[in-house]
């Protein structure tokens, strides 16, 4: 493996430095299907003959040749910035991989001893995703570790807005497999470091990051521990992100049975709030004496979510490669097209929820309210013990000026999971929206309760607290939440500003049809 392992000598733990990309022949590009039908046909065979070994894995994925082909790659890397701080040396590097260039910090302990265990973390995509990651390399950090914390996610998905995940499917590439290529050079990376040693690597993972840290682990045998957060829990996720372009394979997403040779996984609550915890079990991991563990209530709610998620996916390999595509198109806001995919996947899967779900939101973006709902009600009908089924049919209710209805759906929403968040959240909202604030104030207290973060309910509670007049208990709830998050205040000016701009641009565009 070539690293261009140019060390700063005169700088303590200092990162490698180069000045080369991964080669031009193990680019993103392949040759394009020139029959889409082909392709489909071609992507159902594949799914009817394949395993679920790594190489099965690397296939689907569509990175077999670049792992091959590893000894040849190089990556691009520059130091940035280097400085020593409260005992960590926090070096800031610059990389240039085969998703595009991003931004990596590395950790590592301020003192001479090695080797050392190291982790490689990566974050998701939401706003809080960079400080959590942080945290916990700087935890993990204090406690011996180096770490890497690449920064590829942001870039690429906000920049490329799923276009080349689409683009790189139909040329039998894949940009999830791309992201997994990329973090296992960064193994190789790591592995590089004096400091480093290298029977002693974990790879961490929030959000989204999560699956793309277990797919590393599967393709790439030198990790010897994954840890991933409970992040990624909402269905819409696995339609809209690049892991569903990929047909197929979310069934690589489950835990290494026991007794596997495969890295065991630990899942806990999002944001790793127990860094002890992930420590502690790293520590066992790394000497054989882990097993895959969930610890916490949001752990294992994203357990019972990929059951049930895996559970309503289409099997039938027509109808998932169909699926797939049709999440292509919605991605790129081709919606007639991914209605077209999505008939053929529904004939050949009629009883799969989640194609029925991705129809009605297909149906809602072509403005055709009706059929959405026809969908809704069909999924409940089919699964009325579902809480989504419950959540998706109000909320079509609500969209078509039917309340009553819509709040049928909410109540009986919290009856059948009356320890979801989610579901007395939306009560909450909805209670809100008909002003009816005594019931929106309790069910804002239960979501409190119940909620691993529970800024959205205590924001919720104080507001209808402040609608009945008790404005004491609102400043207490105001108080509590400020203190929990201490950029809350200046999260809210942000959104306040956003509503009052847009606000006022409705209102201009508006004000031309009142006139006639």
């Amino acid at each position: 493996m070539i690293l261009c392992l140019l060390f700063l000598a005169s700088v303590a733990h200092a990162a490698p430095a180069g000045n080369a990309s991964v080669r031009a022949g193990n680019e993103t590009t392949a040759r394009p299907s020139e029959d889409y039908e082909a392709f489909i046909a071609s992507e159902a065979e594949r799914l009817r003959s394949a395993g679920s070994g790594p190489d099965d894995l690397a296939r689907s994925l569509g990175i077999v040749d670049l792992l091959g082909a590893r000894a040849g790659a190089v990556l691009h890397f520059t130091v940035s910035t280097q400085a020593a701080r409260g005992g960590l040396v926090r070096t800031r590097l610059f990389f240039r991989g085969p998703t595009g260039a991003f931004n990596a910090l590395q950790l590592a302990p301020d003192a001479s001893a090695s080797p050392r265990p190291a982790a490689l973390v990566v974050h998701g995509l939401g706003a809080d995703a960079p400080a959590a990651a942080e945290r916990l390399g700087e935890k993990l950090a204090a406690g011996g570790f180096v770490v890497l914390i690449p920064e590829p996610i942001n870039g690429v998905e906000k920049g490329r807005a799923f276009n080349d995940a689409f683009n790189l499917l139909l040329a039998g590439r894949t940009l999830t497999g791309l992201r997994v290529y990329e973090q296992v050079l960064l193994l190789d990376y790591l592995q590089s470091l004096p400091s480093v040693d290298s029977g002693r690597v974990a790879v961490a993972g929030q959000g989204s990051a999560g699956l793309t840290a277990r797919w590393v682990a599967r393709v790439d045998p030198r990790p010897r521990a994954v840890v991933v957060d409970s992040r990624q829990r909402a269905e819409p996720y696995f339609e809209a992100a690049s892991e569903l372009l990929v047909p197929g394979l979310m069934r690589f997403t489950d835990d290494p049975p026991a007794g596997s040779s495969a890295a065991p996984v630990l899942t806990v609550d999002a944001g790793f709030p127990d860094v002890a915890l992930v420590a502690s079990w790293l520590g066992r991991a790394f000497k054989g004496r882990a097993a895959s563990e969930t610890r916490g209530d949001g752990s294992r709610r994203i357990a019972r979510f990929f059951a049930a998620y895996k559970g309503a996916a289409p099997s039938d390999p027509d109808a998932l490669v169909h699926y797939g595509l049709a999440a292509g198109w919605r991605a790129r806001g081709r919606f007639a097209e991914a209605l077209t995919e999505l008939e053929k996947a529904l004939k050949a899967a009629p009883d799969r929820l989640a194609v029925r779900a991705m129809l009605a939101r297909t149906y809602e973006d072509l403005g055709d309210l009706k059929r959405a709902r026809e969908q809704y009600s069909e999924i409940f009908r089919l699964d009325p013990d579902r809480l989504e089924s419950h959540l998706q049919l109000a909320s079509a209710y609500e969209r078509q000026g039917e309340p009553g209805r819509a709040l049928e759906r909410y109540e009986s929403a919290a009856a059948l999971a009356p320890e979801s968040e989610e579901a007395r959240l939306r009560l909450a909202g909805f209670y809100e929206s008909l002003g009816r604030w005594p019931d929106a104030r309790r069910e804002y207290e239960r979501a409190s309760d119940l909620a691993p973060d529970p800024i959205p309910a205590r924001l919720g509670l104080s507001y209808a607290l402040l609608k009945e007049g008790d404005q004491a208990r609102a400043d207490q709830e105001l108080r509590a939440a400020s203190a929990a998050d201490p950029g809350l205040a200046a999260n809210l000016r942000r959104a306040a500003a956003r509503a009052r701009t847009l606000e006022e641009r409705v209102e201009a565009l508006s004000a031309p049809e009142r006139k006639r």
